[in-house]
């Protein structure tokens, strides 16, 4: 079965954006990967690689009531074995309209799993097992203006 895409062009142009400002950050350069790979960029200092990262672009605060970020746990493990086979750490990176925040994937800790996902589109294969990170386990990348 064909499921549809429901990355957007603005989508990709934010998590270009997201990834530019991380690498900055990083003092690396980046790479992004094909749609539907297992995570979204190779990031390098040099030639050489250094790590994976999914990122996630949302639109709430860091500091939203909710104390937990919660991510597709089959996400998480696919970039859990892209990173052992890789040789490098993967890392989940969240923009934030108040911050870029990140956590490393490879020792993470989840703080729970329970059934999510997106409920608006109609698409039965959109709710799957999440796993809930607590979002004191991430560290500010960027702190931004929150009319950025």
């Amino acid at each position: 079965m064909i499921r549809p895409i429901y990355e957007t062009e603005s989508d990709k142009k934010r998590e270009f954006h997201t990834l530019a400002i991380v690498a900055n950050e990083w003092k690396s350069t980046f790479k992004q990967t094909p749609p539907l790979s297992a995570f979204d960029a190779y990031f390098y200092r040099g030639k050489k690689l250094k790590a994976i990262v999914e990122v996630k672009n949302r639109n709430l605060l860091s500091f939203d009531p909710n104390p937990y970020y919660e991510i597709s746990h089959k996400k998480l493990i696919k970039c859990k074995e892209a990173s052992k086979e890789l040789g490098v750490p993967a890392f989940l990176v969240v923009n934030f309209l108040d911050s870029i925040e990140y956590v490393a994937i490879n020792d993470l800790t989840i703080d729970c799993l329970k059934e999510g996902g997106r409920y608006d589109r109609g698409d039965q294969y959109d709710i799957e097992e999440m796993a809930c990170i607590h979002i004191d386990k991430f560290k500010t990348i960027y702190r931004k203006r929150v009319d950025e």
